[in-house]
């Protein structure tokens, strides 16, 4: 017994010694990577920095003499002296000495290029002292043990952001960049000076140059100004839950966070910005740095919402990032097939259906039939066999039938709309006659604030949803279910002018016949179609050359 508590405590202790090791590698790493990006740029700086300062001291050699008096004027005037004199010995000729006095230009163009030589060797002097204090902060300092290291590390990183070192590593660029600006602007009044051909010719690159600056300067936080600005409380579920994909802004540089953070400070101090986001039920949240900002946006998109509109507890979780990022991955990895293992790991770990309609782009799959794993990984492999393999006979009208648009990530309507079919898919696979309620109120009210219309996307709710309620063995449920079938049919009857090029009313036609209820019975008596022809689009591009899948014309019963 005492040997087995003795190899117990032992195994705990190499367990806790290995933990210890672990957290300390980890912590090691990440501040290795965070002061090796600062040493690179500062490296870059003082580089850059002793360039410009050789070029503008050339300049500022030349230019103080500008402000001395020039010892040949002096001369001319006491040869013109003595030669007066000389020509008129009875009469003293007196000629007066002007007193030198250097142009206004001349003085403004010598205080620009000093000051520009000043901020540079300053810029370069500190990016000294910073690399000096990053030495030290990482300083590898002997400790009695893993616990005591960490203990050394928090504090010197606490005392680093106590002191807001991070923030002072970014003034050496920002004075090098006004110090090239300042010598820009001193070459500018050189030449104006001189002619308005050269003065013109250098005035429009410095502008364009400026002005790219200040532009590059000014977006991101402006950008970062939309998007920070969030719900100070979740009022509306329908909306404030709902994120598309945002781009943001790459211009990211000390000088427009430091803009950022100014303008920031104003705005939470100022009471009308105070009342203007109260009004509006929003608030600014509070961010310190750019990796931050940007971890900060895709988390927010990380949402898990029992439901749009109510309280059941069935979770969907869409983030449009993660879905964007797996179809980006999987375009660019699809034909490796050292990658297709693990891609296919990831993605049937996921809804199929959401995986399907996003990151695979088939979102039609999931309108008009149930999306399997074996289907996702089909699709995966062998897109193109896929489709036609699904096109074949009637399935052309289902998969020709019109689709959202390739950026469905970046509109909110239709990121709306993915939510709210995933959720209804969740629903229609746990139902229950108190669940059914819920589905069909959850569909009803999304149809009455849906904020698409045909002939973008005319059928929304997923056939799936309304098979599994038709056919389910519950009674009760069934006759819930009928609701469904004025949904479709106020659907079908949404028609606006010409009839679409390619009809998605077709493909619902196509689906129902497929389908076998008495619900589908019922909806096909319900509907006067009125001898309406539904004609197709000519072909799909890429099934034109196949000849069992021409246009033709399907007639529809005057009566069923």
């Amino acid at each position: 017994m005492e040997q087995e508590s003795t190899r117990e405590n032992s195994d705990g202790s190499r367990n806790l010694e290995e933990a210890w090791e672990k957290l300390i590698k980890e912590t090691n790493k990440y501040d290795d990577d965070m002061v090796k990006n600062w040493k690179e740029d500062i490296d870059t700086l003082l580089v850059f920095a002793g360039l410009f300062s050789a070029v503008v001291t050339a300049f500022a050699i030349e230019s103080y003499q500008w402000l001395l008096e020039d010892s040949t004027d002096t001369t001319n005037t006491l040869l013109l002296q003595i030669s007066k004199q000389l020509a008129n010995t009875t009469v003293v000729v007196d000629v007066p000495q002007p007193t030198f006095q250097p142009s206004s230009s001349s003085v403004r163009i010598n205080a620009l290029w000093f000051l520009s030589l000043v901020l540079s060797l300053t810029s370069g002097l500190f990016g000294l002292l910073c690399k000096q204090w990053l030495r030290e902060h990482r300083r590898d300092t002997p400790t009695r043990s893993q616990a005591e290291t960490l203990a050394l590390r928090e504090l010197r990183n606490a005392s680093f952001q106590k002191r807001a070192i991070s923030s002072f590593l970014a003034m050496p660029p920002i004075l090098l960049e006004i110090a090239l600006l300042l010598f820009l602007a001193g070459v500018l009044e050189l030449l104006w000076t001189l002619h308005i051909v050269p003065f013109s010719v250098v005035a429009v690159a410095v502008g364009c140059s400026a002005g790219l600056y200040l532009v590059t300067t000014v977006l991101p936080p402006l950008t970062m100004f939309g998007l920070a600005v969030v719900p100070s409380y979740i009022s509306d579920r329908f909306n404030d839950h709902i994120h598309a994909f945002h781009n943001i802004c790459p211009y990211k540089s000390p000088q427009a966070w430091w803009l950022f953070w100014f303008c920031s400070k104003v705005v939470r101090h100022s009471s009308t910005a105070k009342s203007f986001f109260a009004k509006r039920n929003r608030t600014l949240i509070r961010m310190r740095d750019w990796s931050m900002f940007d971890l900060s946006l895709v988390r927010r998109a990380s949402y898990t919402e029992d439901s749009p509109s109510t309280s059941w507890s069935y979770p969907v979780e869409i983030n449009v990032y993660k879905l964007q990022a797996l179809r980006s991955v999987i375009t660019m990895f699809r034909d490796s097939p050292s990658m297709v293992t693990h891609i296919q790991t990831i993605v049937l770990s996921l809804p199929p259906a959401l995986i399907m309609a996003t990151a695979l782009d088939f979102w039609s799959n999931t309108v008009w039939e149930e999306v399997t794993p074996s289907d996702v990984q089909y699709a995966l492999v062998d897109d193109i066999g896929y489709f036609h393999a699904k096109c074949a006979g009637s399935g052309v009208y289902c998969y020709g039938a019109p689709d959202p648009p390739n950026m469905v990530l970046h509109s909110k309507p239709f990121v709306r709309l993915l939510y709210h079919q995933q959720y209804w898919l969740s629903l229609a696979n746990n139902l229950d006659p108190t669940i059914a309620q819920e589905l069909l109120s959850s569909i009803e009210e999304y149809m009455q604030l849906c904020e698409l219309h045909p002939p973008s996307i005319r059928f929304l709710l997923p056939f799936p949803v309304a098979a599994k309620v038709w056919i389910h063995p519950n009674v009760e449920v069934r006759r819930e279910g009928r609701r469904l079938i004025q949904i479709y049919e106020d659907t079908w009857r949404a028609h606006l002018g010409p009839e679409e090029e390619w009809d998605q009313r077709l493909a619902f036609i196509v689906t129902l016949a497929r389908h076998k209820s008495p619900a589908t019975a019922t909806w096909f008596c319900r509907v006067n179609f009125g001898g309406r022809q539904l004609r197709p689009r000519a072909q799909l591009p890429s099934l034109r050359q196949r000849p069992d899948h021409r246009a033709r014309v399907i007639r529809v019963p005057e009566n069923c």
